[in-house]
């Protein structure tokens, strides 16, 4: 599997059969979506900066878009769309919507536009998760303290953490410094993309692994 980061919530998921697109966003969030092909794009949240779903073209004969919870098979991928609250919003659509997603063995969990702390009754649906897409930069979504302790409730294998502040992006998030500081760790190297399998995880530890702008 190979995962590459858009900004924002966005990334590309290759799998062996299946390419999945998250969150694409729209030029007025200051960044520009390069061109994106996919078998299937899931949407956590219908606003600018997560419900683009139009920006993504067709990799095969036909696109499925995911907006809603749900169970969905695709090709021998899986994947569970969790209805999650949010703080009040004028825009608030159909609210939150946060995902497993079951491919080529791994279990990756994507929480999108989440700007408060998870209920008992979601975690109960992301134990044994893998890889782990949390936003962590504030302002319109959860903080690097938030995400801290909810990393520790996971415990992934893998953080890939997004939604922080980056150059070109309008909205008005914190650095990823602030994520280390939480985590306690050191500034990890950027990757221009991250190519992982089953084999390459770890067991009983907790890898954070950061991605360059595709």
């Amino acid at each position: 599997m190979i995962i590459t980061w858009a900004g924002y919530a966005c990334f590309k998921i290759e799998g062996s059969a299946v390419t999945i697109v998250t969150d694409p966003y729209d030029p007025s969030t200051g960044l520009k979506l390069s061109a994106k092909k996919a078998d299937v794009v899931v949407s956590s949240f219908p606003n600018s900066y997560h419900g683009n779903t139009g920006a993504v073209k067709e990799k095969g004969e036909s696109m499925r878009v995911i907006t809603t919870p749900g169970e969905y098979e695709i090709k021998d991928t899986f994947i569970y769309g969790i209805a999650a609250a949010m703080k009040p919003k004028k825009d608030s659509g159909n609210g939150l919507v946060i995902y497993r997603i079951e491919i080529d063995g791994l279990s990756l969990v994507f929480l999108g536009a989440l700007d408060t702390p998870l209920q008992n009754g979601h975690l109960e649906h992301l134990e044994k998760t893998d890889i782990l897409f949390i936003p962590v930069g504030g302002g319109s979504y959860i903080n690097a303290e938030s995400a801290q302790e909810l990393i520790s409730q996971i415990s992934p294998k893998i953080v890939i953490p997004m939604c922080y502040k980056i150059p070109g992006a309008k909205a008005e998030l914190d650095g990823i410094d602030k994520f280390y500081k939480e985590m306690g760790v050191k500034p990890a190297d950027v990757l221009p993309r991250l190519k992982i399998s089953k084999k390459d995880l770890v067991s009983g530890e907790t890898i954070i692994k950061i991605l360059g702008i595709e």
